[in-house]
C-alpha cells in the first residue's frame, strides 16, 4: 500500500486511524434509522482527498468485521489500484461492457474482509456506461456479496458521473478539503446531489491543521493512556 496515503491498517494505533474510526462510528449513528448498504464518497473538486478517505474507511470497516466491497467508480483517474498495489488490467469496465462477470474482477487485498474493484480501462464514455442499466445490475449483485459497498467516484462538479451513481446508492458522503475546497463549491455540490435525490449522510472536513491546544491535549491523553496501560500491565 501508499505508506503516505494509506495509513489505517499499516499503523493503527495512528492518530489518523484513529479518526477514520470516529468517521466509522459517526456514519454507523448517523444512519442508525435507515440502513445503508451503499455509500458514495465524492468531493466537489479535484484533490480534494476523496480517494484516500474511501480506502481508509474501507480498511476500519473491515478491521471491525464488516464484509466491504470497494468499488471504483471513477473511469477517469482512477486511484484505487494505486493505493492498494493491485493490478488493473480488468475491473469494471470490462463487466459495464459485459466481457467479464463480477466475480472475475473482484480482486483480494492485504486487509482480511476487504475487496476491490478496480476500474479498469478507461473508456472514452463513462458517463454513458455509467447510466446503463447494467450499473444497476452489478449494484444488486455487490448487495448480495457484502455488508457495506464504498463507492470512490469522480468530483462532483467535473463530470456528470456522480449525478448519475448517487440517484442508486443508499448515501453520499462529501469530502471537503480544508483551507482548499471554496465555499461556493460545497453549495453547487450539495445542490447538483439534491437534484439527483441523492441522501447525504454526511460531509468530511479533511487536512485541516491541528491547533497547539489540540496537540497539548492530545499528548497528554496518549500519554496518561500508555501510563494506565503500564501499570495495568504490572498488576
Amino acid at each position: 500500500m501508499n505508506n503516505c496515503k494509506v495509513m489505517c491498517e499499516l499503523n493503527p494505533r495512528s492518530h489518523a486511524a484513529e479518526a477514520f474510526r470516529i468517521l466509522r462510528a459517526s456514519l454507523q449513528f448517523s444512519t442508525v434509522d435507515q440502513s445503508i448498504k451503499s455509500l458514495l464518497i465524492t468531493s466537489p473538486g479535484p484533490a480534494e482527498g476523496k480517494s484516500t478517505i474511501t480506502a481508509n474507511l474501507g480498511i476500519v470497516m473491515a478491521q471491525a468485521g464488516a464484509r466491504v466491497i470497494l468499488l471504483d467508480c471513477d473511469l477517469r483517474w482512477p486511484e484505487q489500484y494505486r493505493l492498494f498495489r493491485v493490478p488493473n488490467d480488468n475491473g469494471l469496465t470490462d463487466v459495464l461492457m459485459g466481457n467479464m462477470d463480477l466475480s472475475q474482477v473482484l480482486k483480494d487485498t492485504s486487509q482480511p474482509n476487504l475487496k476491490i474493484v478496480t476500474s479498469g480501462s478507461l473508456p472514452p464514455n463513462p458517463s454513458e456506461l455509467l447510466a446503463s442499466e447494467k450499473t444497476t445490475e452489478i449494484f444488486a449483485e455487490l448487495n448480495d456479496m457484502a455488508d457495506i459497498i464504498l463507492i470512490d467516484s469522480p468530483p462532483i462538479l467535473m463530470v456528470a458521473d456522480v449525478a448519475i451513481i448517487s440517484s442508486i446508492v443508499d448515501g453520499c458522503v462529501l469530502v471537503i478539503k480544508s483551507a482548499k475546497t471554496k465555499i461556493d463549491a460545497v453549495k453547487q455540490a450539495k445542490e447538483r446531489l439534491d437534484k439527483a435525490n441523492a441522501r447525504i449522510v454526511g460531509t468530511v472536513l479533511n487536512a485541516m491543521e491541528s491547533t497547539e491546544v489540540y496537540h497539548y491535549y492530545d499528548s497528554y491523553y496518549y500519554e496518561k493512556y500508555n501510563r494506565k496501560e503500564t501499570a495495568a500491565g504490572r498488576l
